[in-house]
Formats: structure tokens, C-alpha cells, sequence
């Protein structure tokens, strides 16, 4: 996500905030944290992560708006973050020379997770869905030639960098269930890991590559006001 992007949206969400937060029984939340996404290789929540992916790391944020009732609540989020994966691998050419292979597909996303959660005293457990639309994909290739001798040489680098938007191969919109635990640091600051498991195969040539997205997030959420109990 570009600077511009989070610059526009945290001043959108903070107007609607000055304007809002007038009401008691409104909660407003934000959420910020590392990413970790790789891919899921069937379209089961319980499918295995193909060993030759590898997954790439970044940052998300997660603003919530929250409509509680009894021990329970709703949640309704708007979220950007990063996803995607990468494969690297290696082989001979000769005996003496190997050549490295890595690639990755990045995917930013603007999503809206809807979460019921259950509150057991600091703990809480959260279940439910999440629509996300695909605004922008890169695709990057790398090779590298490699002189196995001594010393170890590295000779000859290929390295570009693709961006994919015209070529309309991604589908843009995608679903999926995400599950989750935060766990009540202090009054209005929680800690929160989810995991997010979407169910629309991200390439539409259907390509083995291209599968499911997988993500796991940790982050910390500040409460920016607090309804009465």
C-alpha cells in the first residue's frame, strides 16, 4: 500500500470519527500489524501450503467499527494490506555453474472483514467472513547464475519488475472466513492474531501457481472510544 493510499483513508476515517463519536454507543477501532501470506493449494480451509512457496511479509491496518451487545459483538472493518507469495529455487546448468530462480506475486487489497465475537473476561474469539477487491498486483522475476568454484561467484543477474494491472488476469474480487483470538492488554489496547483463508482461485487462466490466498496477521487494536458497559 502507497503512502498517498493510507494518508486518504486515515483522513476519511478520522473525519467520520470527529463526526461520530459524539454517540456513547458507538466503538470505533484501529488495528495495525505485520502480515505473513502465502497461498493455500486447495480450495479447503484444511488444505496444506505447497512446500516450494514461500511467504512474503508486510504491514496491514484495520479500522472497526463495533456494535456490541451481552458478551457478544459484531464487527465490521475496512482493512488494506499486502498479499501474496514467492518461489525460490535453484539447478545446474553445469557442473560448475548453478543458476537461482525466484519470483513473487504481490496483491494489494482494500477488504471488509464482518466478525461475531465472543468475549470471555480479557479474551476474546472471533469468526466470520471477509470480501476483499484486488486495486493493484505485482509480478517480479529474478535469476541469478551462480560459479560454484572457490571462490563462489555470482556473474550474471536478471532482475525485473512486471506490474500486471492491464493484463486482466487476476480475478478482483475475493471471499473468504477468517478466525481469530485478542487477548485485553490494558483498558482500550488489545492484542490480536487472524488467520484468513479466501476461497476464490486469484488466477483467472487457472494456472497451478496461482491458488488460494493464506494469511496469518498479528497485530494491536486502540479502542478510540469507549461505549458505556
Amino acid at each position: 500500500m502507497h503512502g498517498k493510499d493510507i494518508l486518504l483513508v486515515c483522513t476519511l476515517v478520522v473525519s467520520i470519527l470527529s463526526v461520530q463519536g459524539q454517540n456513547k454507543y458507538d466503538r470505533f477501532s484501529v488495528k495495525t500489524g505485520f502480515s505473513n501470506s502465502t497461498q493455500g493449494k486447495y480450495i479447503s480451509p484444511f488444505s496444506h501450503i505447497r512446500p516450494y512457496d514461500k511467504s512474503i511479509q508486510s504491514i496491514f491496518i484495520n479500522f472497526q467499527y463495533s456494535l456490541p451487545f451481552r458478551n457478544k459483538e459484531i464487527n465490521i472493518g475496512l482493512q488494506f494490506i499486502e498479499k501474496g507469495f514467492r518461489v525460490k529455487y535453484d539447478f545446474y546448468e553445469t557442473q560448475l555453474i548453478s543458476r537461482e530462480l525466484e519470483y513473487q506475486y504481490r496483491f494489494n487489497y482494500i477488504e471488509l472483514p464482518i466478525n461475531f465475537v465472543y468475549k470471555f473476561k480479557r479474551f476474546k474469539l472471533m469468526t466470520g467472513t471477509i470480501i476483499s477487491y484486488l486495486y493493484e498486483d505485482n509480478y517480479r522475476f529474478k535469476t541469478t547464475s551462480i560459479y560454484k568454484g572457490n571462490p563462489r561467484i555470482i556473474f550474471q543477474i536478471n532482475d525485473a519488475q512486471v506490474y500486471s494491472d492491464q493484463l486482466d488476469r487476476f480475478n478482483r474480487w475475493d471471499f473468504g472466513a477468517n478466525v481469530g483470538i485478542a487477548y485485553n492488554l490494558i483498558s482500550y489496547l488489545d492484542a490480536e492474531l487472524t488467520i484468513q483463508r479466501h476461497f476464490v482461485q486469484i488466477d483467472k487462466w487457472k494456472q497451478l501457481e496461482l491458488v488460494y490466498n493464506m494469511s496469518f496477521l498479528f497485530g494491536l487494536r486502540y479502542r478510540l472510544f469507549e461505549s458505556c458497559p
